[in-house]
């Protein structure tokens, strides 16, 4: 479900977020104010939020965040969302805050290193989102394709099958025909053999009878008469 490559990227943003969310858990009234003030210098939507509440629901984002990058089930692209959506809100405190970096340039001062640093989150986030869009749309691709291939062996098998049942019908009538004139051209000359034949035969020897039968009559009427 992810790659090795993204691995080392994976274990070290996990391990960092979700030691800070942890650490988050127990914070005190003047850190949770700090954090607090903090974040509603850079989105004054905050301001409203009270200041536990607000450490509250950033330690448990974190620590969800975190897990969710250590954990393999995770799919890499959603995993690399969400560090995209969380990093991104830290690099706009970073931009938003006056006197993190210099005027008219993102180059950060000495006060806004620690937080220009999570810039690399943010690749690593869109890392690991570009990889969970090429990994949807190759696994797409091969399902269509696995698909088609067997759509288009389906469809061989059976027309091989029709054209061998038609042949095998052909052949079999073909033989029957053949078999059946056999029949028939036997049949006619055992026929012509037992009637014909025989009619010819017979026939011919009663001519022949008859002829020996005149002759010999002229013969004793010749010899009566001399």
């Amino acid at each position: 479900m992810t790659s090795l490559g993204h691995w080392p990227s994976r274990l070290a943003a996990g391990a960092f977020i979700l030691n800070s969310g942890l650490s988050k858990r127990d914070a005190d009234d003047e850190a949770a104010a700090g954090l607090h003030g903090a974040a509603a210098g850079a989105y004054p939507f905050l301001k409203s939020m009270d200041p536990k509440q607000f450490v509250r629901l950033l330690s448990t984002t974190e620590i969800g965040l975190g897990a969710a990058l250590l954990i393999p089930l995770v799919p890499t692209g959603v995993a690399g969302l969400g560090l995209t959506a969380f990093s991104a809100g830290l690099v706009g405190m970073y931009l938003r805050t006056p006197g993190t970096h210099h005027e008219g340039s993102v180059r950060p001062t000495e006060q806004g290193l620690p937080l220009a640093k999570d810039v690399w989150l943010v690749g690593a986030g869109l890392g690991m989102v570009v990889e969970g869009v090429a990994h949807r749309a190759a696994l797409r691709r091969h399902r269509r394709r696995k698909a088609l291939l067997r759509a288009a062996g389906t469809t061989g098998h059976h027309g091989r099958r029709w054209h061998r049942g038609a042949g095998e019908e052909h052949g079999h009538d073909h033989h029957a025909t053949r078999r059946h004139g056999h029949a028939k051209h036997d049949g006619c000359h055992h026929h012509l053999g037992r009637h014909g034949g025989r009619g010819r035969h017979d026939g011919t020897a009663a001519r022949e009878r008859h002829g020996h039968g005149v002759a010999g009559a002229l013969r004793r009427k010749a010899h009566r008469e001399h």
